[in-house]
């Protein structure tokens, strides 16, 4: 019987490994490159962090905050 974690190394060794994963890597990579564009994707992770924890703890999430998100979003493209 294969172990479980020897199964589950594995699986992370052939997803890093992949094309997809490869090409996440660089394009990541290459935004870290960029001062200004870095900064606006942590922000708006960031800001998608604070929404999903609000949402998580049952609070609504006002058209303002959603509106302010997509804006950061916008921005990034």
């Amino acid at each position: 019987m294969a172990n479980v974690y020897d199964t589950a190394d594995q699986l992370a060794k052939d997803l890093e490994a992949s094309e997809q994963f490869q090409d996440l890597k660089k394009a990541y990579d290459m935004l870290k490159l960029d001062a200004v564009a870095y900064a606006m994707f942590q922000q708006f992770q960031d800001k998608q962090v604070e929404l999903q924890q609000k949402q998580a703890t049952g609070q609504e999430i006002t058209q303002e905050e959603m509106a302010g998100l997509q804006t950061i979003g916008e921005k990034m493209q």
